[in-house]
Parts: C-alpha cells; sequence; structure tokens
C-alpha cells in the first residue's frame, strides 16, 4: 500500500516539482523522499532521550531512481515466493492488532 505512495512522490520528485515526503514503514524505519535529493532513503531512526523527534542513524540505504525501480519490480517476486514477509509491509499497530486476536 504504500509502494503507490512512494511512487507518486518519485514521479513529482523526477519532474522537479517539489517534494518532502517521509513515512514509518514499521521498526523504527522510515522512507524519505526530498527534492533535491534524486534518491529514496530507507534508515532507521532513534527518537533521543528527552526528545520526541525522531533522528537518523547510519543504519540505511539511500537508493537512486534507477535502482528504486529495478527494486519495485522484484517485490512482488519476493512476495510471491514468501507470503509471510508481505506482513512486514503492515505498519507496526497493525501487527499489534493481529498478534492481539490470534493470542
Amino acid at each position: 500500500m504504500i509502494i503507490d505512495e512512494i511512487e507518486t512522490n518519485v514521479e513529482a520528485l523526477r519532474v522537479n516539482y517539489p517534494v518532502n515526503y517521509k513515512t514509518h514503514i514499521g521498526g523504527r524505519y522510515y522512507v524519505s523522499i526530498t527534492s533535491g535529493f534524486n534518491c529514496i532513503d530507507i534508515r532507521k531512526f532513534y527518537v533521543p532521550y528527552g526528545q520526541t523527534d525522531p533522528k537518523p542513524t547510519r543504519h540505511g540505504i539511500a537508493l537512486r531512481l534507477g535502482e528504486w525501480t529495478e527494486i519495485k519490480k522484484l517485490i512482488n517476486t519476493v512476495n510471491d515466493k514468501f507470503p509471510t514477509l508481505g506482513t512486514t509491509t503492515l505498519p507496526c499497530f497493525y501487527m499489534v492488532k493481529i498478534i492481539r486476536i490470534h493470542s
């Protein structure tokens, strides 16, 4: 479900439309796309003690737009081969609900 949002922002970036997109994808990881940087940044964040704004760590990857296109093609293949990985695309709060329902 988030792939469409990412792709919309990537397309806006490609046509030099201002982009400032950031979304949480679970496990303290965020995806961000920002004008001026032709990449999709997937990075782990942390919240420093006594603060509320998450800060980026060094753990992550920045994909060039062409690399994003290639990885996007592989997502369906991976999900078909390993269906249990499909649940990793659900936000954390959904997983808590699923675990409580099945417990």
